[in-house]
């Protein structure tokens, strides 16, 4: 793996971090747009394409695993909504949406450990 490959992901999360941040101003339905633009599947997916040397049929594989945790994502963002709707401190919210989305995430793996 390159440098590039390397440093390209986190250049890109400082990127849409500090555009939430200059768009929420103006504009807060637009700035979640911006917070929920699907960047980090593609370099991801480059990624492992470049490790593989080129081996589309593992990069799809590793595609396909994305859509478990795409599911996981959503129902992460539908928690965290509920959660600020309901006025829970912001902490709860957090650690509430994030223990539904590593329970859904790690759902597949222990029903395929345990048959």
């Amino acid at each position: 793996m390159t440098g590039l490959e390397k440093v390209l992901p986190v250049v890109a999360a400082v990127v849409i971090i500090v555009a939430v941040a200059v768009v929420q101003e103006r504009s807060r339905a637009m700035a979640a747009v911006v917070a929920m633009v699907p960047l980090t599947a593609p370099l991801a997916a480059w990624i492992v394409y470049s490790a593989s040397a080129g081996n589309h049929q593992h990069t799809a594989q590793f595609v396909r695993s994305m859509l478990a945790a795409s599911v996981a994502n959503v129902l992460f963002i539908v928690v965290f909504w509920y959660g600020l709707r309901q006025q829970w401190l912001f902490p709860v919210v957090v650690v509430v949406a994030f223990g539904v989305w590593g329970v859904l995430v790690a759902l597949p793996y222990l029903v395929r450990r345990l048959l």
